[in-house]
């Protein structure tokens, strides 16, 4: 069993570097998200680590979110493309109520198989 626990604490987009206000552990096919996502820096980590899982020929992909009240457009972007282009079996798990609202809201627990744990 694989585990990556990633604490960068910064990204460097262009010239820019960009603050990660995020931390993952990544478990075989299991991404699991600590903090707010709120940047496009916590973006871009949480698509690193799921590409890697899907270049490594996962299918089905778990992202639970510890904290997380609301996500950003370009991770939704991100998970829709994943399912509905890359046909990858996506499912996001939050233990936050606030963020499976928002997704029901949005009209995406049942795309993104949205699960209150």
């Amino acid at each position: 069993m694989k585990q990556n626990n990633n604490l960068k604490e910064s990204i460097r987009l262009g010239d820019e570097n960009f603050k990660i206000n995020i931390s993952l552990n990544v478990k075989n096919n299991e991404v699991i998200v600590l903090g707010q996502v709120v940047s496009i820096s916590d973006y871009w980590l949480i698509k690193e680590n799921i590409i890697n899982l899907v270049e490594k020929g996962y299918k089905e992909i778990i992202i639970i979110f510890n904290d997380a009240e609301v996500l950003s457009s370009s991770v939704i972007g991100f998970f829709l493309k994943l399912v509905l282009k890359d046909k990858i079996n996506l499912k996001v798990k939050a233990k936050n109520p606030q963020l499976c609202s928002f997704l029901e809201i949005l009209g995406l627990a049942k795309t993104l198989q949205v699960e209150k744990i």
